[in-house]
């Protein structure tokens, strides 16, 4: 079940609708590419853009307000291609390399949320572009250090149909909690498959 609260824009104040995040998730499901949808999580996850001044923040800068106004409030909104683009490459605002690693992965799961809906990944050649330049910087930015940031480079090297990349860093997987995903991630490279899918556990 869903609860809500009401979060302030950190740049004009106006108000903004969002779920609770839920302390523990009853209902969800979790995907090759990192990413767990439920919708115990707010459809934003870690920012979004302010409906009145058009600013784009941090969710977590958004305070809570403590005396919403007692009107439908317009909901903070995940963003779209095009304006993860715009915050990336926007130099007026300074993006450390943590802040760039969560933009570049919400942006890989926001071309991967239409496989989800369904829907082609691309819509134009242009975009092709834009996720593969994305792609390539993600992966130099995660650290190979943490098994996590292994598992997230050997799923993008797999859904660019680098397969024996994608083995060769799955094959440095021990960690028996991930040996399920790893399996599955395996057998989808066998058959060739690029495409994000659901984990099934």
């Amino acid at each position: 079940m869903q609860s809500f609260q009401v979060v302030k824009c950190p740049y004009c104040g106006a108000q903004h609708r969002m779920v609770k995040p839920a302390k523990k998730l009853k209902d969800y499901e979790m995907y090759s590419d990192g990413k767990t949808v439920s919708s115990e999580l707010n459809e934003a996850l870690e920012v979004s853009r302010c409906s009145k001044c058009n600013e784009f923040f941090w969710i977590e800068d958004a305070a809570v307000e403590v005396n919403p106004v007692e009107e439908e409030l317009p909901i903070v909104r995940s963003l779209s291609i095009i304006e993860y683009v715009e915050m990336l490459t926007d130099n007026t605002q300074t993006v450390t390399p943590d802040e760039e690693e969560i933009l570049r992965m919400e942006l890989l799961w926001a071309f991967n949320d239409r496989v989800r809906q369904g829907k082609s990944l691309f819509e134009s050649e242009d975009e092709k572009t834009i996720w593969l330049t994305n792609m390539n910087a993600l992966s130099e930015l995660l650290d190979e250090s943490d098994v996590y940031s292994r598992m997230i480079k050997a799923e993008i090297a797999r859904e660019q149909g680098n397969f024996e990349l994608a083995e060769k860093l799955l094959s440095s997987i021990k960690e028996a909690q991930l040996m399920p995903i790893k399996k599955m991630m395996l057998n989808a490279i066998s058959h060739d498959e690029t495409e994000v899918f659901k984990i099934e556990m």
